[in-house]
Order: structure tokens, then C-alpha cells, then sequence
């Protein structure tokens, strides 16, 4: 929660009547917690998470969204994509795999609001299945 707060207080200070912009960046919690971007909302565009602890552990996914659409007569909008994603702890493996995005949100000025899940295929150091999740916000300035 505590790396979540700067980011929000950042979105909140900057909330003007505007229209989302091409890159928007904020925070977002749940698997992963930490830094979140997204570039060219719209057909396609692209998202990224980052998480860290500086002593011992990384983990990033990128998705390309293949979609980005409104539910029909609804402010709520959806978006979706593959990706992949990669994660090192110090001491252990690195793994590797695939991963798919799936996700519901709703602009508010420049405010993007989002809650996803994320099912991942690990490819390396072995094959397993997880589910992430997150909600978040991002701001687009």
C-alpha cells in the first residue's frame, strides 16, 4: 500500500477536465503491486506492470490490448491481450512465460480506473499455472 499512495495522490493533484492522452502511468495493487503504464489507449495499445523490492525480487509483464471498447450504453469499457511476463528472485530461478489480460475500466478526465485478471502459463524453470490480479490508476496527462 505504501508504494501505492504516491501514485495515487500524484493522479488525484492532477485531475482536470481532459481526454485520456496516449501514455498514461500510475499504480496499481494485487499480483503484481507496484508501477503500472499504458501506451495508445484505444484498438491496440500496450501495458506494462512492474514490481521490485530492491533487496531481492523483480517481476514485470508486458500485453499487447488488442481492444479497448465501451459496454454497449455503459461509461464501463473493457480491454484484453496477450503478453508475457518475466520474474527473478535473488537465489532462485528466473521464470519466463506467457500471459493474457483481461480487464474492465472507466475514464474519468484524465483518470483511467481499472481492475484486472491476468492468467499465466510459466514456461522456465519448470511449466505451471497461476492467476494474477490487480486494480489500479492511471493517469494520463
Amino acid at each position: 500500500m505504501k508504494r501505492f499512495l504516491p501514485f495515487l495522490l500524484l493522479a488525484v493533484t492532477f485531475s482536470v477536465s481532459a481526454q485520456p492522452g496516449g501514455f498514461g502511468i500510475g499504480g496499481q495493487i494485487g499480483e503484481p503491486t507496484g508501477l503500472t503504464i499504458k501506451v495508445g489507449p484505444g484498438p491496440i495499445a500496450f501495458d506494462a506492470a512492474a514490481e521490485w523490492d530492491f533487496d531481492d525480487y523483480f517481476f514485470l509483464q508486458g500485453h499487447i490490448l488488442l481492444s479497448e471498447r465501451r459496454f454497449p450504453g455503459s461509461p464501463v469499457g473493457y480491454f484484453y491481450g496477450p503478453g508475457l511476463f518475466i520474474g527473478d528472485r535473488q537465489g532462485g530461478d528466473t521464470a519466463f512465460g506467457l500471459s493474457f489480460n483481461a480487464a474492465v475500466n472507466y475514464y474519468t478526465g484524465p483518470i483511467e480506473i481499472f481492475g484486472q485478471i491476468t492468467p499465466r502459463l510459466r514456461l522456465t524453470p519448470d511449466s505451471d499455472f497461476d492467476m494474477g490480479w490487480a486494480i489500479g490508476i492511471r493517469f494520463f496527462p
